[in-house]
């Protein structure tokens, strides 16, 4: 069917191309975060919501692919969904995130965000002070 289709290509492409410009394996889920919003919203389109119930092996390959570090997704225009609440009545999804959002692994997300927080603070504020950012400035750090 198409819903099927549909999943099987935004599961396995990068239907944006956007991977190139997100090379490291870090980056992966920001890469294919419009990709997962639109994945999350087509599988509860899918007839009796066959992969978030039962697809116990679909739905690991999904999140470890799509969801591991990214479990609030904006899916449109403002609206975001909290996956560890929306798929709790989800078998094989509440199995499948359940992998990936454990306190030691949301600690560890939490603390290399925080490190670049901070670290990305500093810089900005170089480029934030009065005067500093004019179209020479611009021309000459890209």
């Amino acid at each position: 069917d198409i819903i099927g289709l549909i999943i099987g290509t935004l599961s396995n492409d990068d239907v944006y191309n956007k991977l190139a410009h997100y090379p490291l394996p870090e980056h992966r889920s920001v890469a294919l975060a419009e990709q997962a919003a639109m994945l999350y919203v087509i599988l509860l389109l899918e007839k009796d919501t066959a992969t978030l119930s039962k697809g116990d092996t679909k739905m690991r390959e999904l999140v470890d692919r799509h969801f591991p570090d990214n479990w609030v997704l904006p899916y449109y225009m403002g609206y975001v969904v909290d996956l560890t609440q929306q798929w709790t009545n989800f078998k094989a999804a509440k199995k499948a995130l359940k992998n990936v959002v454990d306190k030691r692994q949301v600690q560890l997300t939490r603390d290399a965000h925080s490190v670049n927080v901070v670290k990305y603070r500093a810089e900005l504020k170089e480029h934030l002070l009065e005067g500093v950012m004019d179209e020479q400035y611009a021309v000459e750090k890209t």
